[in-house]
């Protein structure tokens, strides 16, 4: 740790420097086997990618002169982060089997490995197998699902995580003579090992659906989808602590004769134990995605030349934490050094059960699209109407009641029945009862129905050249509107309003 003093300049210097390598190789095979009813193909092959950055990124030519003062945070160079290395390969067999005149079955299975920076501590790997399928009844019906795992691997910030720094008040003192004011800063520096502990964040797919042709061009499709994940990336609360002491005028703050402040350093108002996390992230966020989507064209009305075309979805997401979950102690009295020593000073931490808390969101939303075609002209141009139905949010919050503590030198300790039988129980001088958090009681919020129209206009000047325009929300329809348990009005359609022109040119 180390104590810094931050003069302010109008000047500054620097830049960002980088100078990206990386190299990319794929072996790639496919083959077929085919009989008349019987369409067979596999594809199959490997990958492998490395890219690094070894120059320094954002720098300061002079550090008294910073080029960005503001910024949160300290530059990391490019160098810090080692290079990347990926492997991957994949087997794929696709079948079309044209069971009879009517009905045919088609299939695509496979499987994908990956596995990123491998032989080291951090290496993280997946299995992702697939399969979809479909079968055709009759020329108007054809029933079509999926399952399959889908992995995300993790960022380089959540391998190499850069260190974590603390900027905390140590000293204050603001006499009316400006040139006399101090304060001072004490900054707490927590270097991040590598992480050893993630897993690539999976997805469980799944979906069915079907798939109606009509006469006269006209199609309806309705697929229904279930996403499930339960390990994605988030921050992963690991604790340090570090002492930290406070100084105050009369309190290890003195005032010399000139008017000057000066500090007594072995004599501190107070030494405050403050908790500060790593940065380390892990595999600590799940979510739910599901819900229907739909597709319907029209066909064509010839006598118009246009075709009209309706799609939309009713989606519902939920998300909650899965990883550690730590919290104050209420009822720590603010005249205590813990209370005055801050958020970040309690005298525990207490350690509650996960995922008790759930965000909620549902969304209905439609299009309709409608394109005319002028062969006279050849001119091509389309409206599409856009509206979201409906809009919900919502939280669910459990009674939660803490399982644990965190004593500041870090040691762990368990909460019995025995404890939570005494009405009375305290640790460090804090009722456990009044620990428990109740269920806080949220309105579901929905937002009225908003709708906005698009345009574009296409013309051909010749067979290769041509050009378009459009616009945007094109009646500038942003309406101020509130929600259903506030009576704030906020403008919604916000950023939609457009319009410009494009020119295309065919080779």
């Amino acid at each position: 740790m180390k104590f810094l003093i931050f003069p302010l300049h109008t000047g500054h210097s620097g830049g960002t420097e980088s100078r990206p390598r990386s190299f990319y190789s794929k072996v790639s095979n496919t083959f077929s086997l085919n009989t008349e009813k019987l369409q067979q193909r596999f594809n199959m092959g490997v990958e492998y990618r490395w890219e690094e950055n070894k120059a320094r990124g954002f720098f300061n030519d002079d550090e008294s002169k910073p080029l960005r003062p503001n910024s949160n945070g300290r530059p990391r160079p490019y160098f810090d982060i080692p290079a990347i290395n990926s492997v991957g390969a994949y087997v794929e067999d696709n079948i079309t089997w044209n069971i009879s005149d009517d009905v045919k079955f088609s299939m695509q299975a496979g499987v994908r490995f990956d596995m990123l920076q491998p032989g080291m501590e951090e290496q993280v790997e997946s299995v992702s197998p697939r399969f979809n399928a479909s079968l055709s009844i009759f020329d108007w019906l054809k029933i079509k699902g999926g399952w399959g795992l889908s992995a995300k691997t993790p960022g380089l910030t959540h391998l190499y995580p850069e260190p974590n720094y603390v900027d905390r008040e140590v000293a204050r003192c603001l006499p009316s003579d400006v040139q006399n004011q101090l304060v001072m800063y004490q900054t707490y520096i927590t270097y991040v090992e590598r992480n050893n502990m993630l897993k690539n964040a999976t997805t469980n797919k799944s979906e069915i659906g079907f798939d109606l042709e009509f006469p006269n061009g006209m199609s309806f499709s309705v697929v229904g989808y279930r996403d499930y994940m339960k390990n994605g990336f988030g921050s992963y609360s690991e604790y340090k602590t570090f002492y930290s002491n406070y100084y105050a005028l009369g309190n290890g703050i003195t005032i010399d004769a000139d008017g000057r402040p000066s500090i007594d350093w072995a004599n501190p108002a107070r030494v405050d134990t403050v908790f500060t996390t790593t940065g380390k992230t892990g595999n600590t966020q799940a979510s739910l995605d599901k819900g229907i989507e739909f597709d319907f064209n029209f066909g064509r009305i010839n006598a118009i030349n246009t075709t009209f075309y309706l799609n939309g979805a009713y989606m519902e997401t939920s998300s909650w934490t899965t990883g550690p979950n730590y919290s104050n102690p209420t009822g720590i009295p603010s005249n205590s050094v813990y209370g005055q020593g801050g958020a970040n000073t309690p005298p525990f931490k207490l350690h509650y059960p996960s995922g008790m808390t759930r965000d909620i969101n549902r969304r209905f939303s439609t299009a309709l699209r409608a394109v005319c075609n002028i062969p006279k002209l050849r001119m091509v141009a389309s409206f599409t109407g856009q509206i979201v139905l409906y809009s919900y949010s919502y939280s669910i919050n459990n009674t939660e009641k803490p399982i644990g503590w965190i004593d500041t030198d870090l040691s762990y300790h368990k909460i019995t029945d025995e404890m939570w039988a005494d009405p009375d129980y305290t640790i460090k001088g804090i009722r456990l009862t009044d620990q428990i958090k109740d269920p806080t009681t949220y309105e579901p919020v929905t937002q009225l129905p908003i709708w906005l129209i698009n345009m574009r206009l296409t013309k051909d000047i010749s067979k290769s050249v041509g050009f378009s325009f459009f616009v945007n929300n094109i009646f500038f329809y942003m309406p101020y509107q509130s929600s259903s348990n506030s009576g704030t009005l906020t403008e919604r359609n916000t950023g939609t309003f457009s319009f410009g022109m494009e020119l295309f040119i065919k080779i």
